[in-house]
């Protein structure tokens, strides 16, 4: 939620920087459309996404040729610049730590036909596709930059593309980047409504939540979810005076907070399940393990670089969510008591 929250802002600030918008306007605007698609239920989402998606990748693709071509097609090597190994695992460790949006599918598993089959490889191919796309423009970006030895530290890569590639370029970039916006906080809308959809219906919320409508889905669920959302991108401007940068970093930082909390719970899960038969298990033991060490350190790590106000929301949001949990399982074990 506060990721797909952080897209909205993100998105909102750059198309607010460029074109002399209030963001108040864009981020509603952007997180209004997204809720639309939500509520017209999957079908419809997944339509547009998939057509959208297209002509996104197509932009970015579009957009590192151009760079490219720019240099007359002169390929710098990357690997001649020295970095301490170090340095190198370290910026992977943090960079593999960065909330994605490819876990969102899972949720939505079971919306998909032979979602065994399909789930798995629609992540991969995701992480693929993102992955190989991503490092071709910043390959290309990088390549432009040092061509033309272009102060980086303080490069506007906007300011750049209009001025390289003309307005035409700048209104594609400046849709891709309304696309993102639109197109990550429906993905995230939907996974957690499906979330929420699915934990009412093993009694961790309200029944009504469970209600499930034959074309558009869990209506009430994506509907408190969207309510939620709106709630995260009013406040965080609210809070922030209406510097949407500030808030996009404040909620940016408390997605990687929380996301990092769920891999500790994730790997630490793993490790109890693996425990029961740890002599047939200890590659996942090793594994989890591993994962789990690396997360504890970087959440110590990004909890130390953030700001205190953050890290006593996201340690309450703990505190608060365990004492949920404890209230919610009490209640069970009365209600199993009275049955029997």
């Amino acid at each position: 939620t506060l990721y797909g929250s952080a897209y909205v802002l993100g998105a909102s600030f750059i198309l607010a920087s460029i074109l002399h918008i209030n963001s108040w306007i864009t981020a509603l605007v952007i997180l209004a459309i997204s809720s639309l698609f939500a509520l017209l239920g999957i079908r419809p989402s997944a339509k547009y996404a998939m057509f959208a998606s297209i002509i996104e990748i197509s932009i970015m693709t579009i957009l590192a040729f151009l760079f490219l071509q720019s240099t007359h097609f002169t390929f710098y090597n990357p690997f001649s610049i020295h970095i301490p190994i170090g340095e190198i695992i370290l910026a992977i460790l943090f960079g593999s730590s960065i909330p994605t949006g490819y876990g969102s599918i899972t949720p939505l598993a079971g919306e998909v036909k032979d979602p065994k089959k399909n789930v798995p490889r629609a992540i991969i191919i995701v992480i693929l596709l993102g992955g190989l796309l991503a490092a071709f423009d910043i390959y290309a970006i990088s390549d432009h930059v040092l061509f033309f030895h272009l102060p980086d530290q303080q490069l506007n890569l906007i300011s750049l593309i209009e001025s390289r590639f003309g307005l035409l370029t700048l209104a594609f970039v400046l849709f891709a980047a309304a696309n993102d916006g639109i197109l990550a906080s429906l993905t995230f809308i939907l996974a957690s409504s499906r979330t929420a959809y699915s934990m009412a219906y093993r009694g961790f919320f309200p029944k009504s939540l469970a209600i499930l409508d034959q074309k558009r889905g869990p209506v009430n669920a994506t509907t408190i979810t969207i309510v939620v959302y709106f709630a995260i991108v009013i406040a965080s401007l609210f809070l922030s005076s209406g510097h949407v940068f500030s808030a996009f970093e404040f909620i940016g930082g408390g997605s990687l907070l929380a996301n990092l909390f769920v891999h500790i719970t994730s790997n630490s899960s793993l490790l109890r399940v693996s425990a029961k038969r740890y002599r047939r298990r200890i590659s996942q033991i090793t594994i989890g393990s591993i994962a789990l060490i690396f997360s504890l350190y970087i959440l110590f790590e990004s909890a130390a670089s953030s700001s205190p106000v953050l890290v006593y929301l996201f340690m309450s949001s703990i505190i608060s969510g365990f004492l949920v949990a404890e209230v919610i399982d009490i209640a069970k074990e009365q209600q199993e008591k009275e049955e029997d």
